[in-house]
């Protein structure tokens, strides 16, 4: 029995179902750094549902507004009402294997602002593109750049200009200062090598990615933390069938020769099966 890799499992049948590219791991890999892949890859897209749109004075009252201003109230619009908006993200939203430093350090997203026409997955592609959060019930429209602009030091500026209150939750209050204020190179440089830099803003804030960073590996860190947590769950709800099989296989109908496997997992159980059953064993989930 190992249920985390009948959750592998589960997910390579998934993403083949999906047509989605992505390199499977073969025996002896690391199962839970695939999981956080996968968490990432899911990270990226844009989930469906109503945001209000919060615009910056600072995109409001640039020339890019007035540019764009149709494309912009067309996403906003889409925003508001929770439309589908992964034909304005990059194609490579597509490539399992592919990060997204913007996104793992700062948790901005960047959309495309051409139209969009039927028939087509992705709308067309632009120089031009919006800079955006997408929270789960808001979003902010910080500004319009070009495609050198990634790093650009210039976003989180505009989100303290604006909504201070955000980046509240990723600021070190106690540190005053730090030694080497870094350029908006420095930060595409130090992402390129995976190390997460500390921030000073221009009004002497310092802080943190409100993305979380990446680990060595290049992988989101929030996206490992849940996959970890993920490994753990599933270790203690074998420790849970261990403890209490007799009755679990009766339960399922099945003698101690039939498998045990993963079902499913979701926020608050895994459900179990066995191989000749037509039956289903829920496991509490613990997050000690």
């Amino acid at each position: 029995m190992n249920l985390l890799e009948d959750l592998i499992e589960l997910i390579k049948r998934e993403l083949t179902a999906e047509g989605s590219q992505f390199t499977p791991p073969e025996s002896g890999d690391d199962l839970v750094g695939f999981l956080g892949r996968y968490y990432e890859y899911r990270a990226r897209s844009i989930d469906r549902c109503k945001r209000k749109v919060l615009v910056s004075n600072e995109l409001k009252a640039s020339s890019k507004w007035v540019t764009h201003q149709a494309a912009l109230l067309n996403l906003k619009k889409l925003v508001e009402d929770g439309s589908d908006l992964r034909p304005y993200q990059t194609k490579r939203i597509e490539d399992f294997d592919e990060g997204d430093y913007l996104f793992s350090d700062w948790s901005i997203h960047h959309l495309h602002l051409g139209p969009h026409t039927k028939g087509n997955d992705y709308a067309a592609r632009t120089g031009d593109l919006l800079f955006a959060t997408m929270l789960r019930d808001r979003s902010h429209f910080i500004s319009v750049m070009n495609h050198h602009s990634f790093s650009e030091l210039e976003l989180l500026e505009i989100i303290e200009a604006n909504w201070p209150d955000y980046i509240d939750n990723f600021t070190l209050h106690r540190v005053v200062k730090v030694e080497k204020v870094l350029t908006s190179s420095d930060i595409a440089k130090l992402r390129k090598a995976h190390i997460n830099p500390v921030i000073q803003l221009r009004s002497g804030r310092v802080l943190t990615g409100p993305g979380g960073g990446v680990r060595t590996s290049g992988l989101r860190s929030w996206s490992m933390d849940d996959a970890a947590r993920t490994a753990h769950i599933l270790r203690q709800a074998e420790e849970l069938i261990r403890a209490d099989e007799s009755r679990i296989r009766s339960d399922l109908n099945v003698d101690h020769s039939a498998k045990i496997y993963l079902f499913s997992i979701d926020k608050h159980r895994v459900i179990v099966t066995a191989e000749g059953s037509d039956n289903h064993y829920e496991l509490p989930i613990s997050t000690r």
